[in-house]
């Protein structure tokens, strides 16, 4: 048995993930090409973290007795093959509770103690500090510990009357619903105010998130879910009882906490299976069932198929048991088709919208960025190819002067390395006449003349003897 809803928020899911991938490759080109700033940068981190965080809520409101735990169960819970979330005859699940998956931390149930209603702490405010909560690990792998569990939703406390009128919780005109008069001065009141389920299910996986809302009551002593959590819900599922149709209570809650909200409306006749009767064909059967359905969108002001009959009891057992008989007839297909139709791809529209208006203005100005300087590039590359065939005929008459300057160039090479020839061997010569043991010995024949000369005639024919070596000496092989 396909669940539509399930194949539809898996595929959001993905678009969401590809939505988040774009993101981040927009975000690396920025920091790539230099156009990144402060500001830009916390804009783009606020809004991948809010795709991260992302949640689609489906809120369930009903009164007492409506199937609504039954039906959540049918719906999500099934393949645990048994009522994870206790629904039995009378009261069921006693305080708000949120379904959802949380990877960074394991299974468990938390549970706010009824007590903190003295104190003007909000629960979101409380969520912030998990000492304040009751934790309960749940065991996936034991039907019998997962069922203790979650039958501590259904927990109450006996209070005297002083005591509950302190916590907010007694309406001296109504004992009826949160409150039971049990005996003499005492009532009974719920353990807790609040309730966490961290369940790793393929559709909370994906971002789903389930409030389960008690009965009226409830909803008038904890304002935060009438001015926060219920508004916020992507669709709000409204149970009634086929056989008994809209009744004074029912429509006072959705008058009161459902009717003005612009979210998707959806009423669910439940317990649809109390009108099968084997003594009436299927044809009156079906005429009973229209006719509470058209009474029920009368008096709740909808649409014709935003008014579902269905049997949550049957469609749970029917997905147990594998029977696509029972399954059909239980009417639960038409319910999660409307959702996996209307609010998915609404849900869709609203992270789309809010992308866009993030993103929009900042794409907008890159590409506006590379325009101007896919421009700018183009104008010069004209530039430069119509300047193509001056360079040509320029650079050819650069080559053949470079030409000239280099067989110029070679030529004197040529007479540098001639000359430098001669220097070098007449250089290697005058040293050789410089020879320090050649001029020593001139010296010496001299200085024997000199000393050998007596008078000044022959003084002055030795001198110049010598000064004629000197300059024989310099003049030999120049």
């Amino acid at each position: 048995m396909s669940n539509q809803l399930e194949s539809q928020i898996a595929s959001y899911q993905r678009w969401r993930e590809d939505i988040r991938g774009g993101i981040e490759a927009y975000q690396l080109w920025l920091d790539q090409h230099g156009h990144v700033d402060i500001q830009r940068s916390l804009r783009i981190y606020d809004l991948l973290e809010s795709l991260r965080n992302d949640r689609m809520v489906l809120a369930f409101l009903a009164e007492y007795s409506r199937g609504k735990t039954e039906l959540i169960n049918a719906m999500f819970f099934s393949d645990f093959k048994q009522r994870l979330l206790p629904s039995d005859v009378g009261r069921t699940t006693m305080c708000p509770t949120e379904i959802f998956w949380d990877a960074a931390e394991e299974p468990y149930i938390r549970l706010l103690p009824i007590e903190t209603r003295k104190r003007e702490d909000s629960i979101a405010s409380l969520k912030q500090h998990p000492i304040e909560w009751v934790k309960i690990k749940l065991n996936l792998q034991s039907h019998e510990e997962m069922a203790k569990a979650m039958a501590s939703l259904a927990e109450t406390k006996t209070v005297r009357v002083e005591e509950a009128s302190a916590l907010g919780l007694l309406d001296q005109k109504d004992f009826v619903t949160t409150t039971v008069v049990t005996r003499g001065s005492k009532v009974d009141i719920p353990a807790w105010r609040h309730a966490l389920i961290n369940y790793p299910h393929p559709l909370l996986k994906s971002g789903l998130v389930i409030l389960d809302t008690p009965g009226l009551n409830a909803l008038g002593t904890e304002p935060e879910l009438t001015l926060k959590m219920i508004p916020n819900a992507h669709a709000i599922l409204f149970l009634l009882a086929t056989d008994t149709g809209v009744t004074k209570s029912d429509l006072e809650i959705w008058q009161r906490y459902v009717q003005t909200y612009q979210t998707r409306r959806i009423a669910v006749l439940n317990k649809v299976d109390l009108l099968w009767d084997d003594l009436k064909s299927v044809a009156e059967i079906d005429v009973s069932i229209n006719r509470q359905i058209e009474e029920t969108c009368r008096l709740l002001e909808l649409p014709r198929d935003h008014v579902i009959a269905l049997s949550a009891q049957k469609a749970l057992l029917s997905r147990i048991r594998a029977d696509q008989t029972m399954f059909e007839r239980s009417g639960i297909r038409e319910l999660e088709e409307l959702l996996a139709n209307e609010i998915v791809p609404a849900k869709q529209d609203i992270l789309r919208t809010a992308v866009v208006k993030e993103m929009g203005s900042m794409v907008e100005q890159s590409l506006q960025s590379v325009m101007a300087q896919l421009t700018a590039t183009q104008a010069e590359l004209q530039e430069l190819s119509k300047l193509s065939g001056k360079n040509r005929e320029l650079a050819k008459t650069m080559l053949s002067r470079l030409e000239k300057d280099r067989a110029v160039y070679l030529q004197h090479m040529e007479s540098f390395k001639n000359s430098y020839g001669v220097v070098l061997k007449q250089g290697h010569a005058l040293m050789s006449n410089l020879d320090e043991e050649h001029i020593d010995e001139i010296f010496a024949k001299s200085a024997r003349d000199i000393e050998g000369s007596w008078t000044t005639a022959g003084l002055w024919r030795s001198m110049n003897s010598l000064f004629d070596s000197f300059t024989r000496q310099a003049d030999k092989r120049l």
